[in-house]
C-alpha cells in the first residue's frame, strides 16, 4: 500500500469547513494467486478525542470535525471519521471494502482521499499550529 502525498495542510477557518489542500492516492496491491473472500480498508486516528492537537496553547481537535470522502470507495461525501474499525474504536472511516476476489497475477487499485476539516462545533478554537497522524490500513478476511 502506498499513499502519496503523505502530508495535507488545511487552512482553518473558524466555525467554517476547510477543504484539504490535496487528495491522497492511496494504492493497494495484491500479488500470485489470490482468493480472498474480502478486503477492507479504513483510514483512523490514534484518539477519536485528538486526531490533531497543538502544543501552544495545548488543545485539540476530535475525529469528528475531521471528514473523508472517497468517489470511488464507501464515503462518497464528506463523512466524519467516528466510524468504528478494528483499528480505531470512533475515530475511523472505512474507504472501500471488496468481496470476493479471484485474481491470478498483479493487481491494484487507487482511490483518492479528500480531507476537509469542520469547526463549526469548535468556534473558539484557539490559533495555532495543529498536526497528527492518519493511519491507512488495509484487513483482509
Amino acid at each position: 500500500m502506498t499513499a502519496i502525498p503523505g502530508a495535507v495542510s488545511f487552512n482553518l477557518v473558524p466555525g467554517g469547513v476547510a477543504p484539504g489542500s490535496n487528495s491522497i492516492a492511496v494504492t493497494t496491491m495484491w500479488s500470485g494467486l489470490t482468493l480472498l473472500s474480502a478486503v477492507n480498508e479504513y483510514a483512523f486516528f490514534g484518539s477519536a478525542a485528538m486526531a490533531l492537537s497543538s502544543s501552544a496553547p495545548i488543545t485539540s481537535i476530535p475525529s469528528s470535525c475531521v471528514s473523508g470522502q472517497v468517489l470511488t470507495g464507501s464515503p462518497t461525501t464528506f463523512t466524519p471519521f467516528t466510524q468504528a474499525s478494528p483499528f480505531g474504536a470512533g475515530s475511523s472511516l472505512q474507504l472501500f471494502t471488496i468481496s470476493s476476489i479471484l485474481t491470478v497475477g498483479n493487481s491494484s487499485r487507487t482511490d483518492n482521499l479528500s480531507l476537509s476539516i469542520n469547526l463549526s462545533s469548535l468556534p473558539q478554537l484557539p490559533a495555532a499550529t495543529y498536526t497528527g497522524v492518519l493511519f491507512i490500513v488495509a484487513q483482509v478476511m
